[in-house]
């Protein structure tokens, strides 16, 4: 699995899981995929993909590490915050609930640590800033006379890559000035009608279908009402349409930029591990 770490909800403070004082092995309980369905007649009615428990063996090298631990579990169940289990950059939010003691030495603890991931699935997230001006689709720009060489643009980029087979989520910061920002990427146009302020920001969310307008002086209003959504996913204008697989092209007036953070999902953590 390589690194892997669980980082407190209600402190943010690390705990690593590989280390030389704490030691969780290959963490198998919880690597494995875990689907739940629902049969019909000679067809399957449904998948999900619920939250769930496994069970992860630890070896503590120092007592008193082992001991900072139990009081940091303890702060995120008792705050009912959870923290963030992280495998190779891919993260899913959990608990770890308890810590059953299995042998007890001056020198060493091995205990079984309860594990409750929440989410269902791993997600990576991975960010990409378009900025006005950003160059072509490579992300270079050409010279305004005929040489025969690009240099590289010091913005941003004008495609996306997602490397998941199956379309991913989103979020997306919108920097004002702007008024009414609209954006295609691949089939489908993203816009809201809202004018987002000079030191302000627009954060549109697919996961939650979220539509947050943030001022400069840090005031919230919600306007998802403001977005467009046509006739839903698909229709080619909806504010929340998932991200196809593959590269697609960013297109927008190059007046504002934004950021682009893809979610890209995976039931277990990749086995050979990932960079």
């Amino acid at each position: 699995m390589g690194k892997l770490i669980y980082r407190c909800g209600a402190s943010n403070n690390e705990i690593e899981l590989d280390g030389p004082l704490v030691f969780a092995g290959t963490a198998l309980g919880i690597r494995n995929s875990k689907i739940t369905y629902a049969l019909g007649y000679r067809s399957v009615q449904s998948f999900s993909r619920p939250a769930r428990a496994g069970t992860v063996d630890i070896s503590f090298t120092d007592l008193k590490e082992a001991d900072r631990i139990v009081r940091l579990i303890d702060a995120d169940i008792a705050a009912e915050k959870p923290g963030v289990f992280v495998a190779d950059g891919w993260e899913q939010r959990g608990y770890i609930a308890c810590i059953d003691p299995n042998e007890l030495t001056p020198q060493m603890l091995t205990a079984q640590a309860e594990c409750l991931l929440l989410d269902g699935s791993w997600v990576k997230p991975r960010l990409f800033h378009l900025f006005p001006s950003s160059g072509d689709a490579t992300g270079t720009k050409r010279y305004a006379y005929r040489y025969p060489y690009r240099y590289a643009s010091e913005y941003g980029v004008r495609a996306v890559t997602v490397d998941s087979l199956i379309s991913v989520a989103f979020k997306m910061c919108i920097f004002g000035y702007v008024r009414n920002p609209t954006i295609r990427i691949a089939n489908n146009v993203y816009r809201c009608n809202v004018t987002v302020p000079d030191g302000g920001y627009l954060l549109i969310d697919s996961r939650d279908s979220s539509a947050l307008l943030v001022g400069r002086n840090g005031e919230r209003s919600n306007v998802y009402s403001s977005c467009e959504r046509g006739t839903g996913e698909g229709c080619g204008n909806y504010a929340w349409e998932r991200i196809p697989p593959g590269t697609s092209l960013a297109s927008w007036n190059d007046t504002f930029g934004f950021d682009l953070t893809l979610f890209e999902e995976i039931s277990a953590p990749p086995f050979g591990g990932e960079p």
